[in-house]
């Protein structure tokens, strides 16, 4: 037997063999590591050279004598004892071993449940930052404003379909980190919605233009058909364990609402004929009630010009009006109330207390519409030339009429702004 290869069960060693020249026992690598199960024999001649086993891990010793059986029992039994103790330890210690991975594992677990639950939380408070942007927005513009704030969203853009659902149209600039991404001719009518080829074809212009980390969120509307398609560059790192899903869920139904919320204009507006407009116009230039309202006037000329000039580009004027009437509604709902004059001319009376604030929000309104979007084919049109005028005019239907009839120059403004201003010096110098 080789010692270095073959561990025995049981050494016994003469306490005089304990060194030979220079080789000593106590050096043995598997004395060191105390692997080497041993016990020492000795005389009463040899008592002395015990010393040399002390520090030297051993089951005993045993004397010479004429009977040895008894001595050798008892260190068996100590040493089955050693190892029954020694296997119960490294029970124990792969015990210790499996609890520590399990409360490791534990730990991890409650982790990713807090990682969860905090991102869930993200979801939600994002979702409610874009409802609350949608009271004085449109849908898109109230995405665009709430990821404006949100650092871990690097590049963002929206694909919808045309009016004529044949074509994926994205808006232009709306804010700094908005991408606006070419139009994608489909190649047939897709009335149920934006179907998955058109989401793939979607997804790779995406990748193409805007790099890696994207997330496609799918807008559903009606009959859980998708209707836009959010297009998000973003810090993955960040969104470990985000509630992708329910984001899109809340998205959705928020979309879905505004789309209720137009049908249901219709029947709660804010907006009068174009005859009891003027009469209230008359109405309040008879009782000199002007300086307690401002009349607006928004111009549509050069929309319609762009129509007539581009008639092969089918403008869809029903669905321009309904949104446009919803979005109106939500500015001037008890601030004011307007009417619409042919397709040409837009007016409006907002109560002087509010005035600035109301014309602000309706110039916004005007500059930030989404007119390409019901053109059949959106690429062929240029979004600056399509901005409507908007301006304060003076009051009286007959001035009105002038206003929307064209009838209106430079000269005829400047008297006009002078008149005002001759009118408010005049009422501060009777107070």
């Amino acid at each position: 037997m080789d010692i270095k290869t073959d561990i025995p069960d049981l050494a016994i060693v003469d306490v005089q063999m304990m060194s030979q020249n220079e080789i000593r026992l106590r050096n043995h690598p598997l004395i060191i590591e105390e692997r080497l199960p041993i016990a020492f024999y000795y005389s009463d001649e040899t008592i002395p050279l015990l010393n040399s086993t002390f520090g030297i891990l051993n089951y005993g010793n045993i004397k010479e004598e004429n009977e040895h059986k008894g001595q050798v029992e008892q260190i068996l039994r100590r040493r089955e004892e050693f190892v029954q103790l020694r296997e119960e330890k490294e029970i124990l210690e792969e015990r210790i071993k499996r609890l520590r991975k399990r409360n490791a594992t534990i730990i991890s677990e409650i982790f990713d449940i807090k990682n969860v639950t905090t991102q869930q939380q993200l979801a939600l408070k994002v979702a409610q930052e874009v409802e609350k942007n949608l009271d004085s927005s449109s849908f898109v513009e109230a995405l665009a404003n709430t990821f404006e704030n949100w650092s871990d969203i690097l590049k963002f853009s929206v694909y919808e379909l045309n009016q004529s659902k044949d074509r994926l149209v994205s808006p232009s600039k709306i804010s700094k980190k908005y991408l606006g991404l070419p139009s994608l001719y489909l190649g047939q009518n897709s009335h149920k919605g934006i179907e998955t080829f058109a989401i793939d074809m979607a997804n790779q212009v995406a990748r193409d233009l805007m790099g890696k980390g994207l997330k496609v969120i799918q807008i559903k509307g009606d009959n859980n058909h998708v209707r836009m398609l959010i297009i998000m560059e973003v810090n993955l790192d960040r969104f470990v364990g985000f509630s992708w899903p329910l984001f899109e869920m809340n998205l959705s139904g928020l979309y879905a609402r505004t789309q209720i919320a137009v049908q249901e204009t219709q029947n709660l507006k804010d907006e009068i004929s174009s005859w009891d407009f003027f009469s209230l116009l008359d109405q309040m230039l008879k009782e000199k009630k002007n300086d307690s309202y401002k009349i607006v006037h928004i111009s549509f000329s050069q929309l319609n010009e762009i129509v007539k000039q581009r008639p092969d580009n089918r403008f869809y004027w029903r669905s321009f009006y309904k949104e446009l009437d919803f979005e109106l509604n939500k500015i001037l709902a008890d601030k004011g109330i307007f009417s619409f004059f042919g397709t040409k001319s837009l007016l409006a009376i907002i109560p002087q207390d509010k005035a600035e604030m109301t014309y602000n929000m309706l110039k916004h309104l005007i500059e930030k519409f989404p007119y390409y979007r019901f053109f059949e084919d959106s690429a062929l049109v240029v979004s600056k030339e399509l901005k409507p005028r908007i301006r304060v005019i003076s009051p009286g239907a007959a001035n009105a009429l002038r206003h929307i009839e064209g009838q209106y120059n430079e000269l005829e403004a400047s008297i006009e702004i002078a008149s005002q201003r001759a009118a408010s010096i005049m009422s501060r110098t009777e107070v």
